[in-house]
């Protein structure tokens, strides 16, 4: 007799066929504990089948639905009403099932095998039922599952080698199957200090919620940046205002007579086009996930030309009125091992959260992302407000990582010649993103050449935000979000960027003729949140110097902002290379420099 007095037959018969959504009653009893540990997690609701989709269904159901749209409520009721007529369309149009796997290999002679390997099985039942004997039918069923087995090996086997045959260094799509299905390892199961499902996504929400999601300023602090925000908002409204009534006072005709810049800052202001909502519609990932609500990315790349016009009717009045709906505001947060993840036992510190928000928010995101865009990175001339550092080149457009490299080889391959000694740091942020004060964020937007109103929808979307964390099917209560970048929204690359652009125009000054020898630095490169600068000298007293007076300001810029700098990923190199003591752990050098207090 086994456990819960259960015998070892019993226990066989649980161990093999046993399956959750089966009727056994009495061996469902009889499971022991750790049976009940293996069981698979609840059965969710079948995805939604777009390849049977009927679009045109979905269509006519939206053209009947969407003119019911009370206009006159506020921005959460119409993003409710229309969310809720999208999910019902969708519900008409789009079938629900598991997609069936596909099988290229499948023949006509495997289909007969299958189904005379079934017709015997129930054969078998049959007469078992009666008391009656069955040994001849069960050698035929032995010997057909036998060939249908073998059969399948050899149709897959075929497949395969026809399928390696054809693949070419250009066949991405295909080498991505081939390492998932063959290479890939199964996705590692979420724990946190041993804990899963529920309780390890109340964990992560408690984590984030009092450890990651605050300010890390002083409360003299918080009130500075108050009153600069305050002082900053009166000037932005007189300015607004008078511009409000200037451009109201100027016909469309001689708006666009106006220079670049003056035209550029009035119709940022305007309501939406229908150009911006179709360029934003055709810039969403229909790969992605849905959000909170339910949404996916088809339901509005589908959507017919009356839905369109309500999306876009929703999005201006949220833009004009700066009301941001509270379902745009909330966020799913998911997590993703970080490389480093020990595989035995993790803690909260070793997965990065990634918030999934509404799809309806990723659209508005795009088309005021694009604004921004538009003006920050404009030529400097053409604006009195300073734009972004050239530096930077992080998510930006006709930027990437190659002309970075190529920079940092040239620069430091020419003092190298020259014969002087190169010190090379690189910077890294501890949790760049979760770790930005808003205050801060607000007073870097108001600096910048975007119009007010763009600004107050941003800070309206990013004021009052609340997440939930989901672990394998379970989520948490919802929390609210102080203070951060949700990681995997739109705007939080560009957001960071100008969040970190006081400090590279800070740096950026360093690296004039006109700084003095004794703090000039060679050069200096950014991609998001990685900073990287290198100043060169002819002893190595000089060059510590240089990168001690520089890492001074990044600290002193970093305490008034909040941020902290992640030793881990510090990394000081020099030439020669020889083995130096940590520069964040070293006494300032002592020299006989003039102070340099303009940037202190």
């Amino acid at each position: 007799m086994g456990p819960l007095g259960v015998s070892t037959v019993d226990l066989a018969a649980i161990s093999k066929p046993y399956k959750s959504s089966a009727s056994h009653y009495v061996l469902l009893t009889c499971k022991t504990p750790f049976y009940k540990q293996q069981q698979p997690p609840p059965r969710t609701r079948p995805s939604w089948n777009f390849k049977r989709a009927k679009w045109v269904v979905y269509h006519q159901a939206l053209d009947v639905s969407i003119p019911n749209i009370d206009w006159k409520q506020s921005v959460d009721h119409i993003n409710a009403s229309l969310t809720k007529q999208l999910l019902t369309a969708a519900k008409r149009a789009v079938p629900r099932g598991v997609v069936h796997s596909y099988k290229p290999y499948w023949s006509e002679e495997l289909n007969s095998l299958r189904l005379t390997k079934n017709r015997l099985r129930r054969s078998i039942h049959a007469r078992i039922r009666l008391h009656r004997p069955w040994s001849i039918l069960k050698a035929r069923y032995w010997r057909c599952s036998r060939e249908y087995s073998r059969q399948i090996r050899v149709a897959q086997q075929a497949q395969w080698e026809e399928f390696s045959h054809q693949l070419s260094l250009s066949g991405r799509r295909e080498w991505k199957a081939v390492r998932t299905l063959a290479f890939g390892p199964p996705p590692p199961r979420i724990s946190i200090d041993g804990n899963t499902g529920k309780t390890a996504a109340r964990t992560y929400a408690a984590y984030l919620a009092d450890e990651v999601f605050r300010s890390r300023l002083s409360p003299g602090q918080r009130v500075a940046w108050g009153r600069r925000n305050r002082q900053q908002l009166q000037h932005h409204s007189t300015l607004q205002s008078a511009a409000g009534y200037t451009a109201a006072t100027i016909p469309l005709e001689q708006r666009l007579s106006l220079p670049y810049a003056e035209q550029a800052h009035l119709f940022q202001g305007d309501p939406f086009l229908p150009s911006e909502l179709t360029r934003a519609l055709g810039r969403l990932n229909l790969a992605s996930t849905c959000g909170p609500d339910r949404l996916f990315p088809l339901f509005l790349s589908q959507l017919p030309d009356a839905g369109q016009r309500a999306l876009l009717r929703l999005i201006n009045k949220s833009f004009l009125t700066c009301q941001v709906p509270a379902a745009w505001r909330l966020a799913r947060v998911v997590l993703l091992p970080k490389p480093s993840t020990p595989s035995v036992r993790p803690t909260s510190k070793d997965y990065r959260p990634i918030s999934i928000t509404s799809v309806l928010a990723r659209v508005a995101e795009s088309m005021v992302l694009y604004r921004v865009e538009s003006q920050l990175e404009r030529h400097g001339s053409l604006t009195t407000s300073p734009t972004l550092s050239p530096y930077q080149h992080g998510f930006r457009p006709a930027r990437g990582v190659d002309e970075q490299v190529a920079y940092i080889h040239c620069s430091i391959q020419e003092q190298v010649d020259h014969g002087r000694i190169v010190g090379l740091v690189w910077l890294d942020w501890r949790k760049a993103y979760d770790t930005v004060t808003l205050p801060v964020l607000r007073a870097r937007l108001l600096e910048k050449p975007i119009h007010i109103n763009l600004s107050a929808w941003i800070w309206a979307f990013l004021n009052g935000r609340r997440f939930f964390v989901e672990v394998q099917h379970s989520s948490s209560s919802t929390v609210r979000q102080h203070h951060g970048l949700p990681q995997g929204c739109i705007l939080s690359p560009l957001l960071w960027i100008i969040y970190v652009d006081s400090l590279l125009r800070t740096l950026e000054d360093l690296t004039f003729p006109h700084t003095h020898p004794a703090y000039r630095l060679t050069g200096l490169a950014a991609y998001a949140d990685d900073v990287c600068f290198w100043c060169s000298g002819n002893s190595q007293e000089e060059v510590d110097y240089k990168i001690m007076h520089t890492l001074t300001i990044i600290q002193q810029w970093a305490t008034e902002t909040g941020m902290a700098l992640s030793e881990e990923n510090f990394s000081e190199k020099s030439s020669p290379g020889e083995d130096r003591p940590h520069l964040l752990s070293t006494p300032m050098p002592t020299a006989d420099y003039p102070r340099h207090d303009s940037h202190q």
